[in-house]
């Protein structure tokens, strides 16, 4: 039995072989798996380290790019500082040292002469030349009058109009009793909006029959916020108050949130009067008086459809002009104006009919209008009642019984019933703003000044009016008032960069712009890191 057992187990084994074979086989699977298993990785590993080296060897070949194109720029700036100094050094013609002497008295701490600053700075505020553009104009101007002087760059330029804008603003003001606020809200991109205050002293208004020009006006304040209400409209004007003191009047477009803090603010201060701008007056009577019926709807539906029609075809002289999405009843007088000389023409073409036009497509497109013949009429007599009213608070202001005039103008004499009812309005609404002003005073009627304001800060801003406000918020106050050589200097002497910079962050804070740029940022870095551990994914 002894013999029997051990010829059953394997030689060196205590166990049988029919439980040892079982083992080994299951004990050869599963190293033969790791060894697989081990294999694969290897190969992913090897694969990964292919793709690592190719992606280093690009950052690289980056790199070395990077390098030569600083290079490069090095090389280029050194040149450039080699010919500054040629030209320092270079003696000027008689004529070039006359035409150069503006350019001489160099302000404190600047590396820029006085011209330079006021010359670049009047290309933008004066004639509305672009940032960017005023070094290309100067470098122009430079060449062509031979002046050899050294051309700033753009950035230079932005900065000196922030200076300048901070300075008019934070400049103190005269404390007088007869101060004229000019306010409203500008709004662009995000939720902020910015409450704009700029003021006149009455002493200082213009002759009768003169508008207001940027140079006549101071700027106040610029309040910007994100949320705006009656009460904090009313804390902003009680603030100004320290500026200038309690103003005669305040002029303003009647927005619900102006118009409630300017209630507040009347009733803490008697001395203060309420006036509401006479061209949004207006857009409310006319909007008013064309949602009589449906026929000005109508109309304006069919112009807009025309005018897409007619944009890119050989009638396109004859499409209307464009509508605004916003304020539609400020241009209104485009759109009338367009309906009467189209109708003339259309009546014009039935008698002599123009070879440049095809009489088909002309009478297809616009024998519409002939429909509202009698229409177009009432709204061109409404537009003249308006258009005069406007003009003549525009040019005289509101004083007392100044509606009695009006009346006497020839052109503010109404035909149809629309018209007339829009005369009895306005001549109300004058004759109740015209009761504010005292004996042998005049008030200002009209705030466009400020509305042709927000457009040019828009123009100066380009696409950047797209992205929230800027620190160019401060050129609207570089706009108004005097920019004397005399102002500019003390503003580059007086104004720091950084306090422009801790003023944008106090009252505006983090702009559109920027934070889009954090975006963008976050977004390539985790581009790199995935050019870094992802890269040959599609290899």
């Amino acid at each position: 039995m002894e013999n029997d057992g051990n010829k059953s187990a394997v030689h060196g084994y205590k166990s049988p072989a029919r439980k040892l074979i079982p083992f080994f086989i299951n004990s050869r699977s599963k190293w033969k798996a790791k060894c697989r298993a081990a294999k694969y990785k290897i190969k992913l590993l090897r694969n990964r380290l292919s793709r690592m080296k190719k992606c280093i060897a690009n950052l690289k070949r980056k790199i070395k790019d990077l390098e030569e194109e600083l290079q490069a720029v090095k090389n280029n700036e050194q040149k450039l500082a080699d010919e500054v100094e040629q030209l320092k050094n270079k003696p000027l013609s008689p004529a070039k040292h006359i035409a150069g002497d503006r350019f001489q008295f160099m302000p404190r701490g600047h590396a820029y002469s006085l011209g330079h600053v006021h010359l670049m700075l009047s290309m933008i505020l004066s004639a509305s030349i672009s940032i960017r553009g005023t070094s290309r104009a100067l470098k122009i101007i430079f060449d062509y009058l031979e002046i050899q002087q050294p051309i700033p760059s753009w950035y230079s330029v932005r900065l000196w109009l922030l200076r300048l804008g901070y300075y008019k603003l934070t400049r103190e003001k005269t404390h007088a009793t007869d101060w004229i606020w000019i306010i409203d809200h500008t709004i662009q991109c995000g939720k902020e909006k910015c409450l704009a205050i700029f003021g006149i002293r009455q002493s200082d208004l213009p002759e009768v029959e003169t508008t207001l020009f940027y140079e006549d006006v101071e700027p106040l304040a610029l309040y910007p916020v994100t949320k705006s209400n009656g009460d904090i409209v009313y804390q902003q004007l009680e603030k100004t108050v320290k500026i200038t003191g309690v103003p005669r009047q305040i002029i303003a477009d009647g927005g619900p949130d102006i118009q409630a803090g300017l209630s507040l603010f009347c009733a803490q201060h008697p001395h203060t009067c309420n006036t509401y701008d006479i061209k949004h007056k207006f857009a409310v009577v006319l909007k008013r008086q064309l949602n009589i019926g449906t026929a000005w709807n109508d109309f304006a539906k069919k112009a807009s459809s025309v005018g897409k029609q007619l944009y890119q075809t050989d009638m396109s002289s004859l499409a209307p002009p464009s509508q605004r999405s916003k304020s539609r009843y400020m241009n209104v007088d485009r759109l009338v104006k367009w309906a009467y000389e189209t109708l003339a023409f259309m009546d014009e073409q039935m008698v002599s009919p123009s070879p440049q036009y095809d009489q088909h497509s002309l009478n297809a497109k616009l024998d519409w209008i002939k429909g509202y013949r009698i229409q177009i009429a009432q709204w061109r007599d409404l537009i003249q009642i308006g258009e005069s009213a406007v003009d003549f608070i525009r040019w005289h202001g509101f004083y007392e019984n100044c509606h009695v005039d009006l009346i006497q103008e020839p052109s503010f004499v109404a035909h149809s019933p629309l018209a007339k009812a829009a005369r009895e309005e306005l001549l109300t609404f004058i004759k109740t703003e015209s009761e504010k002003a005292r004996p042998q005073e005049r008030l200002l009627g009209s705030s466009e000044v400020i509305e042709s304001l927000f457009g040019k800060l828009k123009y100066i801003e380009k696409d950047q009016s797209k992205s929230g406000f800027t620190a160019l918020l401060l050129s609207l106050a570089a706009s108004v008032s005097e920019t004397t050589q005399d102002v500019v200097q003390k503003a580059l002497e007086s104004v720091p960069t950084k306090k422009v910079f801790q003023w944008f962050k106090d009252n505006v804070g983090q702009s559109v712009q920027s934070k889009r740029k954090e975006v963008k940022k976050i977004a390539r870095q985790a581009e790199q890191k995935w050019d870094c551990n992802g890269c040959g994914v599609f290899d």
